[in-house]
């Protein structure tokens, strides 16, 4: 293993073990710990009863079991997915280990704050009831999300898959189109003569072209689409309604202008597959169902926002000036960790997509 493995698999294990501080339940936030003597049956802090063999004891008292070491470590998984591969990764008794130091390192903080009546500071009340109400908060928000969200069905999240992947990025792997050539003549009867010069070469505008000295004029459109902006609406429309490809064909346009378009294949769209694009749509879709379930709610609770408070608001474009401004003087925060802010970005663009299809 090279020396940058080992850190890896080093900041691997760390990792993992800090990510105890942070789960939800962990014993920093619950009553003082009541160990027992060896061999006799204990109620942990969550009420289980407990008599598998002691792994870590305090003043020769019962401290951590093995079974509370499992407890927690599945807790971990169960609240840190991404957590999961790590524990895998590692041999089982070195993450043990790590687990019971870490949970011994808590267990003696927990017991630093009681003996020294910390937690009967006011400001540590305070933040204490802080920490708990952005937990109810959080808890709240998730079952409310669940509970509305609940009559999402399968055939709604297709439904909008299917209706809007023509007009999703998102969803679009590759664009399918009309790949084609074309140039314009200002008279009907100079783009005549060119389609038959085209015709008379086997199809093959560019060395028709050439033949006729109208290399300059002669453009390639490549791939034409309904996204194709750089081109006049009306002859993308023509291309894209041509009925048989390869050929070549003469378009009078409205603007007086004539085209000689050689199209010499068709490419189908592929779609990015509905398993693979259907956890976005629903996370979206149970996204709307909140917001209009809010928005009801709030109707029926009469919220009322006195607007007058606020004063006028600016309008879209000075927002987004605004933000720009911001975003401009943290360009040196925008650094990628290990690719998450890119998968950040693609998020936020995944739902400006879905909206935009939405609205339309």
């Amino acid at each position: 293993m090279t020396t940058i493995s080992k850190k890896q698999s080093l900041l691997m294990v760390t990792t993992a073990i800090s990510l105890l501080l942070i789960i939800p339940g962990c014993s920093l936030f619950n009553k003082k710990s009541q160990p027992t003597q060896a061999g006799m049956m204990q109620e942990d802090d969550d009420g289980i009863q407990d008599s598998s063999p002691v792994v870590v004891t305090m003043d020769g008292k019962p401290l951590i079991t093995q079974a509370r070491l499992a407890r927690e470590k599945q807790n971990i998984i169960d609240t840190q997915p991404q957590a999961k591969q790590i524990i895998e990764s590692m041999p089982a008794n070195v993450l043990d280990r790590q687990l019971a130091q870490g949970l011994a390192s808590q267990e003696v903080i927990t017991r630093y704050i009681k003996d020294n009546d910390i937690d009967d500071l006011p400001e540590y009340k305070q933040e204490f009831a802080r920490a708990l109400k952005t937990v109810e908060q959080a808890l709240n928000a998730k079952f409310f999300t669940e509970k509305i969200a609940a009559g999402l069905s399968e055939k709604e999240v297709r439904d909008f898959y299917n209706a809007n992947r023509d007009t999703m990025p998102y969803f679009i792997i590759s664009r399918g189109g009309v790949v084609a050539q074309g140039a314009s003549f200002a008279t009907q009867a100079e783009a005549q003569e060119f389609l038959d010069k085209v015709k008379s070469m086997g199809g093959n505008i560019s060395q028709a072209a050439k033949a006729a000295n109208k290399e300059s004029a002669l453009q390639d459109f490549k791939l034409v689409h309904e996204q194709s902006m750089d081109l006049e609406p009306a002859l993308r429309d023509k291309i894209l309604g041509m009925q048989k490809v390869p050929s070549t064909e003469l378009f009078a346009l409205e603007d007086g202008t004539f085209w000689v378009v050689s199209a010499t294949r068709k490419e189908e769209t592929k779609y990015r597959d509905f398993e693979q694009a259907k956890n976005e749509v629903r996370q979206f879709l149970m996204q709307e169902f909140v917001a209009k379930e809010l928005e009801r709610l709030s109707r029926e609770y009469n919220i009322v926002i006195d607007d007058a408070y606020f004063g006028p608001m600016p309008s879209q474009q000075e927002l987004m000036n605004a933000m720009a401004a911001a975003q401009d003087q943290g360009g040196d925060m925008d650094m990628d960790m290990d690719g998450e802010n890119d998968q950040e970005a693609h998020n936020h663009q995944t739902k400006a997509q879905v909206r935009t299809a939405s609205a339309a």
